[in-house]
C-alpha cells in the first residue's frame, strides 16, 4: 500500500494529470468557442431574414399595373389613340407639315379648284369633291335647306368623316375647302330640284286641257314649249 501511493504521488503521475486536465480545459474551450460562433452565425442569419421580411414589396415599373382593370383599358386606350394620330399625322402630311397652312381667299367671287392649288390636279380636285359628297349623303343632310338653316352639329359630323377619308384637306386652314364644297353640293342639288321641278311642271301643262287645243283624252294640240 505505501508503494502503490508512492508511485501515484510520483512526479511522473502528477505531470500526466497536469497534462491530462490541460487538454480537457482546451478541448471545453474550443467546444466552447464553437458553439458561440455557431450562435453568433444563428443570429446574423435570423436578422438579415427579418430585415428582407420587414421590406415593403417592390413597385411595379408598369405604372398601369396597380390599376384596375376598367382603369387599365382605358390609359392603354387612351395611349393607342394618341399613337394611332401621330403616325397619321405624319404619314398623311410628311414633309408638307412645314408648309404654311393654305387660307381661304376673301369673298366669294373665286374658283375654288384654284383656290385650292389644284387647278392642274383636274383627278385629285374629283376625288376630294366626290368624297365630301358622299358624306353629305350618307349623312342624310337635307339639302333643300339653306346653309343658315342646316343642323351645324350634323355638319360637324360631315366635316369629321371627310376628314378621317381624306387627310389632304389638313392642308388648309381650318380645312376650310370642306365647308366649300358642302354649300356647293347643297346649292347644285337644289338647283337640279327645282330644274326637275319646273320640266315636270311644263310636261303637265302640254298634256293637260288649260289652252283649249285638247281633245279631252290627253292628247295635246299644236302647243310650242318654251
Amino acid at each position: 500500500m505505501a508503494l502503490n501511493k508512492s508511485k501515484e504521488n510520483s512526479p511522473l503521475d502528477r505531470r500526466s494529470r497536469s497534462k491530462s486536465s490541460s487538454k480537457n480545459k482546451e478541448t471545453a474551450s474550443e467546444a466552447a468557442k464553437k458553439a458561440k460562433n455557431k450562435a453568433t452565425k444563428s443570429a446574423k442569419t435570423s436578422s438579415a431574414t427579418g430585415t428582407a421580411e420587414n421590406q415593403p414589396p417592390l413597385q411595379s415599373v408598369n405604372p398601369t399595373a396597380n390599376t384596375p382593370s376598367g382603369d387599365q383599358n382605358g390609359v392603354l386606350q387612351e395611349e393607342k389613340l394618341c399613337v394611332k394620330e401621330k403616325a397619321q399625322k405624319e404619314t398623311s402630311f410628311g414633309k408638307d407639315s412645314r408648309e404654311p397652312l393654305i387660307p381661304r381667299p376673301r369673298g366669294s367671287n373665286f374658283s375654288l379648284q384654284e383656290a385650292m392649288m389644284l387647278e392642274d390636279k383636274d383627278e385629285q380636285y374629283k376625288g376630294l369633291r366626290r368624297a365630301v359628297r358622299d358624306a353629305v349623303c350618307l349623312a342624310g343632310a337635307d339639302c333643300q335647306r339653306t346653309w343658315r338653316q342646316q343642323d351645324f352639329v350634323k355638319l360637324s359630323a360631315i366635316k369629321a368623316v371627310v376628314l378621317q377619308r381624306e387627310p389632304y384637306f389638313k392642308k388648309y386652314e381650318d380645312e376650310w375647302p370642306v365647308g366649300e364644297f358642302i354649300r356647293v353640293h347643297m346649292k347644285n342639288t337644289r338647283a337640279y330640284q327645282r330644274h326637275l321641278e319646273k320640266e315636270k311642271a311644263e310636261d303637265e301643262d302640254e298634256n293637260g286641257n288649260g289652252d283649249g287645243n285638247g281633245d279631252g283624252n290627253g292628247n295635246e294640240g299644236n302647243v310650242e314649249r318654251e
